[in-house]
């Protein structure tokens, strides 16, 4: 599938399809990030996704990231959870094992001022890595590592969404947002 994504994209953009977030007027949203936080064990995985996420927004046409006095939109993003795990089918026993990082974030963006406006449906990155020869501190950093990269890949996918969202319909609507398990 990854290999087909580039010529999806340059056949939709032949087509006239666009995915940018740029207003009508040419002018792009702006957006400040609130602080993440990380409530589980992986503390490195709240800064992780932080810097995934802005990173994400910067590479974007149609969002720019923006101070909290003078952004049109704040992004609160959640982590649900970040789990490191056995593979199926590993056998550690018998040969180096595959470990799966799955890292899971929601977004909700709130109007300037504070109100949810939507919230994106639950987003997941994953990233592999192999056991390597050593110590608990080389299997630790590999784990580090795969978090991060799992982060790249959740936060890409959280702003492609948000992305999307305000490309579909100018200027994000005011609803309010009733639950966070119920996604708009």
């Amino acid at each position: 599938m990854k290999r087909w994504a580039p010529l999806l994209l340059l056949l939709a953009a032949a087509c006239g399809y666009t995915t940018s977030a740029r207003r009508a007027d040419g002018t792009v949203h702006t957006i400040f990030v609130e602080p993440i936080a990380e409530p589980g064990l992986d503390l490195d995985a709240g800064s992780d996704v932080a810097r995934a996420v802005r990173l994400a927004i910067a590479r974007t046409s149609g969002l720019a990231l923006a101070d909290e006095a003078t952004a049109d939109h704040r992004l609160r993003v959640e982590i649900l959870g970040v789990r490191s795990s056995l593979a199926p089918f590993a056998e550690p026993a018998l040969r180096a094992a595959q470990y799966v990082v799955r890292i899971t974030l929601r977004g909700v963006v709130h109007d300037a001022t504070g109100v949810p406006a939507w919230q994106t449906p639950v987003v997941t990155g994953d990233s592999r890595f192999m056991s390597t020869p050593g110590g608990v501190e080389q299997l630790d950093g590999a784990n580090r590592r795969t978090i991060e990269q799992a982060s790249q890949e959740a936060a890409e996918r959280l702003v492609t969404m948000i992305e999307m969202r305000f490309a579909g319909q100018g200027p994000v609507r005011t609803s309010t947002v009733s639950s966070p398990a119920g996604a708009s």
